[in-house]
């Protein structure tokens, strides 16, 4: 039996082809969910969204490229928290048209909101917040990670390495979820939270450099 040729994938997943493909719903018009999509996924094919019932859900895997990368920069805001560039200046637009200069944490500031942005997606799912605690903040192994979560929640029927996994993948698209729908301000893109115009403290001691 021939193999049947495969479907030609769309330019973007907010075009509208032949077989009508609309936008996903759940993701943010900037977040682009082809780019996303994992190509070896069996559920979405790497096009970033499945069909579910008349409308477009977007995929699982596109999910877990957003927490991955929001979880990559918390590592790396925490290893880099007391190196330089932990603290900036900030200038601030204001609506009368001035502006401040204000003191910035980014890294600790991203730090705080990945972690609090994820205890809430997690309120009231306590394996998935074990799971997020110990394998994700605390970096341990799955091995180690399983024992302390049977250890902490006293399951009845303890986690094994399954389940724990499915634990793992059930935080990671909860926790994404919650970051795409926070509003105004998102986790991620995470260049867009460290977006904007800083300057160093030896920027301040210039004598170009006016504060009104």
């Amino acid at each position: 039996m021939a193999a049947l040729p495969p479907r030609p994938h769309p330019a973007s997943v907010r075009t509208l082809d032949a077989d009508g493909w609309r936008v996903p719903l759940g993701i943010p018009a900037d977040v682009d969910a082809f780019a996303l999509a994992s190509p070896l996924c069996r559920r979405c094919g790497g096009r970033g969204a499945v069909r579910k019932y008349r409308d477009w859900r977007t995929c699982a895997c596109v999910h877990r490229a957003v927490f991955r990368a929001c979880l990559d920069t918390y590592r790396h805001c925490q290893a880099n928290m007391t190196g330089s560039g932990g603290c900036a200046f900030e200038l601030v637009g204001h609506a009368q048209g001035k502006c401040a200069i204000t003191a910035s944490f980014k890294r600790a500031e991203f730090s705080a909101d990945f972690v609090m942005t994820a205890r809430r997606a997690l309120a009231g799912r306590p394996i998935e917040r074990a799971v997020f605690e110990f394998h994700f903040l605390a970096g341990e192994e799955w091995k180690v990670a399983v024992s302390h979560v049977n250890s902490r929640l006293r399951l009845a029927r303890p986690l094994y390495r399954g389940s724990f996994f499915h634990a793992v993948y059930r935080a990671q698209e909860m926790v994404a979820r919650n970051i795409l729908a926070s509003a105004p301000y998102r986790l991620y893109p995470t260049s867009a939270y460290f977006a904007g115009f800083f300057l160093s403290a030896a920027d301040l001691t210039l004598t170009r450099l006016r504060i009104h």
